[in-house]
Order: C-alpha cells, then sequence, then structure tokens
C-alpha cells in the first residue's frame, strides 16, 4: 500500500470517518469508512451553497459527500518559491538571437559605505575627467559586481579618478548615471551612498552569463545599438523651405527651452522678453538690493532666465530623475556651462555665476540657429483671427546688449518707446505668474481662463549642526562638510561635546536636508495641504 494511502488511513481511524485522498495538495473528509482505492467522482452541491465532490464506488459502502479540510497553501507557495529561485538561477543554454549586439541595462541600488569612499581615489575628481566617469570608483566597481555576482577577474580598463578602473571581461563600459544619498537608519545601520549604473555588454553574456532580466525600478534594459532610431533632418538645398516663425512670449526656462527646440527642429523662433539680458538684470538687483530703487520691468520676476535666476539654482523634479526628459534637460543645460557634475548628482546645484554664463551662451547659440531675441518687449495685446492668435503687439523700450551686432534683435536705436507688432504662425505663452498684465488681456479677448491654487509661505533658518545630527546622529553628523569654512567649523564644535561617545568614521557625507509635506494642516476652519518648497542647506551656521 503507497504512503499517501496509509496516511489517510490513519486519519480516518482518528476522525471516526473516511478520508478520501483526491489530488497532491487537497485533502477530503467524509461521513463513511472508505472501502474502494478505484473510484470515479463528479461535483454536486452542497447544503451550505459550495460544490463538493461525489465518490462512486462498486460496493454497498457509498460515500455520500466529502469535506475540503485543507488547501495545503503553505506548500503550493513553498512550491512557486522554488520555482522562481529555479528560474532564477538556471543560466539559458538554447540558441540566442545576434549574441554579438551591445546591450545598454541601467542598475539601480548600488550601495557603498561613505567610510569605504575615504581613500584619495575614491574622492579625489579631476576636471579632465567627465563627471560620469569621476563618480565610477573602485567601491561603486565593487558593489556593483558583487550585484551582478561576477567574479573581479581584471582583463580591460575604464577611465577613472585617479587612474583605469579594470573591468571584468562580461562587462564592456560602466557609467554612474546617478549618485544620491540614503541616510535611512534602519535598525541602526550607518548612511549610504546609492548609484544607478549604466551597463554595456553583448546580449549573449546579459542572457545566458549573467541571466539578467528586466525588473522596472531594478535592473531595466534601455536597448541595444540596433534599436535605436535614425531620424533623417536632412534638407534639400534646392527645395526653397519656408520656415514656420513662433512667437514665444517670456524667457524663463519655459520659454528659452520651448525657442532652443524650435530652432534645433527647422523653425523660426522669435523670443520677445519684457525684461534685461542678464548681465543688465544684474545691475537693477543690485539697485534694488542696495538703493532700493525698484525697476517694474527688471528685477527678481522679469528678465532672461525668469524669477529663478537669482535664487541659488537648484534643480528640483518629481517626475523621475533618471527619465529620458529630465536627462535632457540636464545634458542641454551641461551643454551651455552647467558643472558636469549636476548629470549624477541626487540634489543638483548651478549657482548664480554659473546660470549667468550659461544663460549668455543660450542666447548666443539660439541666435545662430536663426532665432530672434527682442529683449525689453512687453506683449500687451493679442490678435486674435479664425480662433486663434496670429500676432502679438507689444511696448518696446530701447536696450543695449554687450556683445550683440544682430540689429534685427535690437527693436529700438534710439531713446523711446514704440509699440511694435510681432507676427507669426503660432504663439506660446511662458510668461509665468508674474505677468498679471497677459492674464488680464486673455480674458479680455475672450480666451477661456482657469484659477489655478496660489501658494503663500514663510522662511525658515535652523542652525545647520541640529539637521545633520538629526539626519546623520552624532556618530556621522560631525563628517558633514558643506566647503563653507564658517558653517564646517560650527558643525564640528557642536558634536566635539560628545567626541568621546561618538564612533569614529574616515567618510564624507554632504549637508543634510529634508522635506516635510501634510494634508492636515488646520487653518481655523479646515484641514489645508501644507509642504516645504525648497530647503538650502549649509548656507547658515
Amino acid at each position: 500500500m503507497m504512503l499517501p494511502t496509509l496516511i489517510m488511513k490513519v486519519l480516518a481511524l482518528i476522525s471516526g470517518g473516511c478520508v478520501a485522498y483526491l489530488s497532491p495538495s487537497h485533502y477530503y473528509y467524509a461521513n463513511h469508512h472508505l472501502t474502494s482505492r478505484s473510484f470515479d467522482y463528479n461535483i454536486i452541491p452542497h447544503n451550505h451553497g459550495k460544490s463538493y465532490r461525489k465518490v462512486n464506488t462498486s460496493h454497498t459502502w457509498k460515500c455520500t459527500t466529502l469535506q475540503m479540510t485543507s488547501e495545503g497553501r503553505s506548500t503550493l507557495k513553498n512550491k512557486k518559491r522554488k520555482g522562481r529561485r529555479g528560474r532564477r538561477n538556471h543560466k539559458q543554454t538554447g540558441q540566442v538571437k545576434n549574441p554579438n549586439e551591445i546591450e545598454t541595462w541601467r542598475v539601480y541600488g548600488i550601495n557603498v559605505n561613505p567610510d569605504d569612499m575615504s581613500s584619495s581615489i575614491a574622492n579625489k575628481q579631476s576636471d579632465d575627467i567627465p563627471s560620469e566617469r569621476s563618480y565610477l570608483t573602485p567601491p561603486v566597481l565593487e558593489s556593483l559586481l558583487s550585484r551582478l555576482r561576477i567574479k573581479s577577474d581584471n582583463s580591460s580598463s575604464v577611465e577613472g579618478t585617479d587612474n583605469t578602473i579594470q573591468l571584468p571581461p562580461q562587462l564592456m563600459d560602466v557609467v554612474v548615471v546617478r549618485r544620491s544619498i540614503d541616510a535611512r537608519r534602519r535598525r541602526g545601520a550607518d548612511p549610504k551612498y546609492t548609484y544607478v549604473v549604466d551597463i554595456k555588454l553583448r546580449r549573449e553574456v546579459a542572457v545566458k552569463e549573467l541571466n539578467l532580466s528586466h525588473q522596472p525600478g531594478r535592473m531595466e534594459r534601455l536597448g541595444s545599438n540596433s534599436e535605436k532610431k535614425v531620424i533623417n533632418t536632412s534638407i534639400d538645398e534646392d527645395k526653397e523651405v519656408k520656415k514656420p516663425k513662433i512667437v514665444i512670449v517670456g524667457a524663463g526656462p519655459a520659454g528659452l527651452f520651448c525657442a532652443l527646440s524650435l530652432a534645433s527642429s527647422g523653425f523660426t523662433p522669435i523670443l520677445l522678453e519684457r525684461g534685461l539680458p542678464v548681465e543688465g538684470r544684474g545691475k537693477s538687483i543690485g539697485a534694488l538690493i542696495h538703493r532700493r530703487n525698484l525697476d517694474p520691468e527688471s528685477n527678481f520676476s522679469f528678465g532672461e532666465g525668469g524669477a529663478g535666476t537669482w535664487s541659488d539654482g537648484k534643480l528640483t523634479t518629481r517626475i523621475g530623475r533618471n527619465s529620458q526628459a529630465v536627462r535632457f534637460v540636464l545634458e542641454t543645460l551641461v551643454k551651455y556651462g552647467a558643472p558636469e557634475k549636476i548629470l549624477v548628482e541626487g540634489s543638483p546645484h548651478l549657482g548664480t555665476d554659473n546660470l549667468v554664463r550659461l544663460l549668455r551662451n543660450m542666447r548666443v547659440d539660439l541666435r545662430s540657429m536663426g532665432g530672434e531675441v527682442h529683449f525689453g518687449s512687453r506683449a500687451n495685446k493679442f490678435h486674435i483671427k479664425d480662433g486663434k492668435i496670429n500676432s502679438v503687439e507689444a511696448t518696446c523700450i530701447p536696450v543695449i546688449e554687450r556683445g550683440n551686432t544682430n540689429k534685427k534683435d535690437t527693436p529700438l536705436q534710439e531713446d523711446e518707446t514704440v509699440s511694435k507688432t510681432f507676427y507669426g504662425d503660432a504663439v506660446v505663452l511662458a510668461t509665468g505668474h508674474s505677468a498679471r498684465d497677459v492674464y488680464y488681456e486673455l480674458n479680455e479677448a475672450g480666451v477661456e481662463l482657469e484659477a489655478k491654487g496660489f501658494a503663500v509661505g514663510y522662511r525658515i533658518e535652523h542652525p545647520q549642526s541640529i539637521i545633520n545630527e538629526i539626519q546623520y546622529g552624532k556618530d556621522w553628523g560631525s563628517r558633514v562638510l558643506c566647503g563653507k569654512i564658517s558653517t564646517d567649523k560650527a558643525n564640528i564644535e557642536h558634536f566635539r561635546k560628545d567626541e568621546g561617545e561618538s564612533i569614529s568614521h574616515k567618510g564624507k557625507l554632504p549637508v543634510a536636508s529634508y522635506r516635510l509635506a501634510t494634508n492636515e494642516a488646520f487653518d481655523g476652519e479646515t484641514n489645508r495641504g501644507a509642504y516645504s518648497f525648497c530647503m538650502c542647506p549649509g548656507k547658515f551656521k
């Protein structure tokens, strides 16, 4: 007699009834003794509305009802786990299509302890090495190889921080896409640097040897060299093509990127800005700060670069730092003069000095592609025909640009104010929230407008050392360095009193920051949403 049948017999004797073993993971209880091991069954309805199986045998003892006592769920789960584990560890042995094709994979969550980054090789960065290369250090590569389960037998090299980083034969190239800090102290764990890395390798290696699989947010296949789309942008020189003209109102980030994208796509953008170019705008802001002399057309809100030009230049997004759209913006900023480290850092920062040079380079390149830029041109009337705006009437004042010899971009050569109309095949409004006169004009022109929520806030200042302690703890807070002598000195003094109790670390950490958000901010009548808009860490003691 087979072992499962013996077990069923014992269970039947204990329960005083009959147990029929019908499947490896289902057990049934009957109200009569089992008389035969060969039987057939069919589904019959039960009194309680559920379906059970009826056993039909050739003997006088009939099983009339059966009841399921266990589904063996834990057994099924264990089988699924074993199946997944087996598939993960199983290396494919079949034929791979296009085995030598180069694929790019993005690997997330490569963690490195700050103490491992304390060596000179790991911390030193060179201006001669691209930013994504300077962040590729031996500890980062070691963590990546551990994640991919590759033995560190070096055979090829790639340019790194102080020397060449040796790559294993499986990898053709390694590029650091992003670096951020994870300060969550789970079970007392140390803070860690978290990297997002792109690797290039042959398809045969990815499929057969490393057994990589597409897992969103953990390991993603970005594509191969044969999947890149080639767009034909060539224009027949013998055929005269009329370039559509697009009028863009506002030279903030939206207006500038719109103009650059249109110009590179064969359009002629006409950019109107009521304020001054960035170099002249600096003088207006200086007069406002030091002499309280306000220029209503050139200030913190109006002028080349928009309202954020004279901020600290932080780049913040909530749509995904690794998305292609965000990468395009960052790469464009680097092209025109932004530091390359913004391509990698989790909290990128431009700085006002870089913004001035960057904006000037954007303007020069825009004009070289056939675009027009008009400063001192305030849009005050929109001409609508057949349901769309076909021209913009602007009040223009004389503006002198340093180094600009293009008369087409200078509305006036005399010291007077005139009205000028700019015609285009389409009009883009990128005016920001401070140009209230534009919204009045749109309303009068019959354009449908929808009210938008307006946020009002205030400024809070904390000692940087306290935020460092809350974020990193006493053992790591003293290792925060921002580069400002007074702030770093105050931070060291804050943690010196606990020097005897703290653990000595060699790694360096960035200044701590935080973000708050709640939907339960009671204003006396109802709960409202409240959140911290931005933070400038490391600026104050």
